[in-house]
Order: C-alpha cells, then structure tokens, then sequence
C-alpha cells in the first residue's frame, strides 16, 4: 500500500473517532472518551511518521484533513464548555457549603435548599 492509501485510511479512521468522540462529549460518556482517547493519540501518531507535504495531495484528502481539523476543533469547544460548566458548579457548591449555620432561639435555622445552584450565571 502506498503512502497516499494510508494516509487516507489513517484519516478516515481519525474522523470515525472524532466523531465518536464528539458524540461522546454531547452526550456525557465519560467512559466513551477514555476509550477512543488511545485509538486517537495512536492515529495521530501513526500519522505523524508521514511527510504530507511530499504527497501530492487531492482534493479528497485535503477534504478529510479539513474535516479533522474541523472536529477536533468542535471537540476542544466542547471539552472547554464541559470543564467550565463543572468549575462553575464547584464553586457553587463551595459558596454553599463555606456559609456558616445560623442559629435561633430553637435551634438550628432550617437553610433554603434553593440556594445550592447560583443563578446569577
């Protein structure tokens, strides 16, 4: 198989993933991500040990860099959104739990559970 040839599969391969991957990411599978993340580092490397500049490259190919390019993109945005989405939350929760307990004359104040989310986002 020439090069050209496995370039193209290594692509096409690296974009079924991505698109797992992407699918994954929309749809919280932690356990998804883990599993492609080797599949994925495996292909880029793989893809690393060719010179594309040399091959001359059609419009197929430079087809499917664009669309790897496009989701890994898409990915990034989406792992980001993810990773802010649970910092927010974090601190949420530490601003809930860092309030102290007021006490009345009977006891305890009962708090309003309501306030474990802020809203103000």
């Amino acid at each position: 198989m020439n090069s050209f040839k496995e370039i193209t599969k290594i692509l096409e391969n690296l974009k079924k993933i991505l698109l797992i991957e992407k699918d994954a990411l929309i749809n919280d599978k932690a356990n998804i991500i883990e599993s492609v993340l080797d599949e994925k580092t495996k292909l880029i490397n793989e893809l690393g040990l060719y010179d594309i500049t040399n091959i001359e490259t059609d419009i197929e190919v430079k087809n499917l860099i664009f669309e790897v390019l496009e989701l890994q993109k898409t990915n990034q945005m989406l792992t980001k959104q993810a990773l802010s989405y649970q910092k927010n939350l974090m601190e949420n929760i530490a601003k809930v739990l860092s309030k102290g307990n007021t006490y009345k004359k009977n006891g305890l104040e009962k708090q309003d559970i309501s306030t474990f989310i802020d809203e103000t986002v």
